[in-house]
């Protein structure tokens, strides 16, 4: 009864200003959908601003943070859009009344429109959600590589649903067209698609998650994993470098994840020194007693006085009396094969730096990062925690251990084999010359 009396009203006006006949029906067709118009702007603008105003408000008086993160003016602006359409559609009929083939057109404009703008309001529901676990530190593996995936089937399952909706078919029958360009897909998103199966591994598997100090050698990475996407992990280095890393990369290329070791407050030290084979021999007396010293209650092994032997039996006494040496899980020195270069010698051994106080567990989590290099000022995604172990004071300990290992093989009658230097040539050369 409304619908008749709005179009009487409208076409009686225009009647009265000279109007008849299709001129008529387009000018009316034309008020009406003016109308239509102004009438959801205006819903709009009261939704979008002042409904918008008072919510956000709302939200922000109450204890809770998550309907602050969920009740944002992007949501809500979406969500506005979406009541105009479902007005428009509503509508669209009445408006259309003297041109009604129009009307099924329109209305699948309207559906593919409300679809979109619903499927922003749940995108923006995602990214809400995963930046409040987020920010409330929620330990979750792979919190990115969920949200990516969430997204990526949320649009996915849009854009089938869109593609139902303008061929006027079946989803079923989308589905069966698709099913056949599947080897065509799997070329194009072939990226794509082993990204998220290997960021669905990297996730499922616990090997990797963000704030974890990984170490890739096929691209030359060290560093702290900022975040990890169906795409790439990113990977912020020690002197601040980023470098993208595809996820597939490290299922096949393989790394190395620190994180448990840097978790207990340790630093691994493997190094190796190489030992001239013409200087091991068997020490006399005279010299054993001067290395009595050397060993805790001056007693001297019994079974062997080959220099090569003591030395490392020294090696391993001395590291394992140092305060700054963890006794467990591994602290060992030990004999390599001899490759042409030397006898190798390994010494294999974790480091820790004592703090004044027992570190909490957030800090034994923290990862092993150094403070920037730019200015001394530490990067934003640091850990806040103190930090038991310091890359400088790491890298000072390491040089002393080394020195003094190094030192004291000459005590022993060992020396360090190293490829001739020029000074040994001009030592070799000058008598000759002479």
């Amino acid at each position: 009864m409304l619908k008749h009396s709005i179009y009487n009203m409208v076409d009686g006006a225009l009647e009265s200003v000279g109007l008849h006949g299709h001129m008529l029906t387009i000018c009316s067709t034309l008020v009406l959908i003016t109308g239509a118009l102004l009438l959801c702007a205006v819903i709009f603008y009261v939704i979008r601003k002042p409904v918008t105003s008072f919510t956000v408000k709302r939200a922000q008086s109450t204890r809770t943070e998550w309907d602050n993160r969920l009740l944002t003016e992007k949501t809500i602006g979406w969500s506005a859009a979406l009541i105009v359409l479902l007005i428009l559609r509503k509508v669209s009929p009445s408006v259309l009344h003297y041109y009604p083939s129009y009307i099924p057109v329109m209305d699948k404009i309207y559906v593919v429109l409300a679809l979109i703008c619903g499927c922003f309001i749940v995108y923006q529901c995602i990214d809400a959600t995963y930046r409040g676990l987020r920010d409330d530190k929620v330990d979750m593996n792979g919190l990115s590589v969920i949200r990516n995936l969430a997204n990526t089937v949320l649009w996915v399952i849009t854009g089938i649903v869109i593609l139902s909706v303008i061929l006027s078919r079946n989803i079923a029958y989308i589905f069966t067209g698709l099913g056949t360009m599947a080897a065509v897909l799997s070329l194009i998103f072939k990226d794509s698609i082993l990204g998220m199966i290997a960021g669905i591994r990297l996730v499922a598997n616990r090997l990797i998650k963000h704030g974890d100090w990984i170490i890739v050698p096929e691209y030359h990475t060290e560093g702290t994993v900022e975040e990890v996407t169906l795409t790439a992990v990113t990977v912020r280095n020690w002197d601040n470098s980023i470098t993208n890393i595809p996820p597939s990369a490290l299922i096949t290329k393989g790394f190395r994840n620190m994180q448990r070791m840097l978790g207990h407050g340790t630093r691994q030290i493997c190094r190796t020194i190489l030992i001239d084979v013409h200087s091991v021999r068997v020490l006399a007396d005279a010299e054993l007693e001067n290395l009595r010293a050397d060993f805790p209650e001056n007693a001297l092994p019994a079974q062997t006085a080959i220099n090569l032997a003591l030395w490392r039996r020294y090696l391993r006494e001395y590291l394992r009396s140092h305060k700054q040496v963890v006794k467990n899980p591994r602290c060992m020195v030990r004999e390599l094969p001899s490759e042409g270069y030397g006898i190798p010698v390994e010494v294999h051994f974790f480091v820790t730096i004592k703090t004044n106080r027992k570190p909490s567990r957030k800090q034994a989590q923290a990862s092993d990062i150094d403070t920037a290099v730019n200015g001394g000022e530490k990067p934003r995604e640091l850990h806040p925690a103190k930090r038991l172990l310091t890359w400088t004071e790491f890298e000072e300990l390491q040089a002393d251990i080394m020195d003094e290992l190094i030192a004291s093989a000459s005590r022993y009658g060992l020396k360090v084999f190293q490829h001739p230097a020029g000074s040994d040539l001009h030592k070799i050369l000058l008598p000759a010359k002479a």
